[in-house]
């Protein structure tokens, strides 16, 4: 694979991020780590002093108090999922956190408002897959790669939903092979790519040797 610039964000804190911390640290990979309070259907969630560890090394993201769907919930529930968190985050890594992932990537107009704000710089979406360049600089903006066996019909059917038709070209194109199988391309087709993951999925499917070889 040509060496694009990476990053990676991962979502959900579960314990198993420290051994993705520890592959990108060897790497030298930057990453945002997106980490609830309390995570969802029993999973598990690292250690408060596991997250102020992360934070000596990568940057902490909001990610909600319960891992909620933001769309779900009243304006004023969603702001107390949103800005609680954030309090309570801030508490245990004595940082500002600037960067928010809503859990299942799902958000409207609204909740952008609020994230906005309650102090919040930028919002990563849940992009399976982009051909466009992940630029932070804008308030949301969108991973180039979710490292999940997606089918290519998801990833089409997700870009144009957001109505980016010159990734759905670029993935039609290449229609024989798998979705992580674009990885290749993507490094080829930007000079710098985000890849955003769950450290569970990534032991679930058997993904710690692409991981480590990013």
């Amino acid at each position: 694979m040509n060496k694009a610039k990476i990053s990676v964000s991962v979502d959900d804190g579960h314990p198993m991020d420290l051994r993705v911390a520890e592959i990108l640290l060897k790497k030298s990979i930057p990453a945002i780590f997106y980490i609830p309070i309390k995570n969802r259907g029993g999973l598990k969630r690292l250690r408060d002093k596991e997250i102020k560890y992360l934070s000596s090394h990568f940057e902490i993201g909001g990610h909600t108090y319960n891992h909620a769907d933001l769309t779900s919930l009243s304006e004023e529930e969603a702001q107390k999922e949103i800005v609680d968190a954030k309090i309570e985050l801030e508490g245990i890594i004595t940082k500002k956190i600037v960067s928010f992932a809503p859990p299942y990537g799902k958000f409207n107009n609204e909740i952008l408002r609020i994230i906005k704000s309650a102090g919040f710089n930028d919002v990563r979406s849940a992009r399976t897959l982009n051909f466009r360049e992940a630029d932070r600089k804008n308030f949301l903006w969108h991973p180039n790669l979710h490292l999940y066996p997606h089918t290519l019909t998801k990833d089409i059917r997700d870009s144009i939903f957001c109505g980016d038709l010159y990734s759905a070209s670029k993935i039609l194109k290449n229609w024989k092979l798998k979705h992580l199988d674009l990885l290749p391309i993507l490094a080829k087709s930007l000079p710098k790519i985000h890849i955003w993951l769950h450290s569970w999925e990534i032991d679930k499917f058997g993904l710690w040797k692409m991981l480590e070889n990013l």
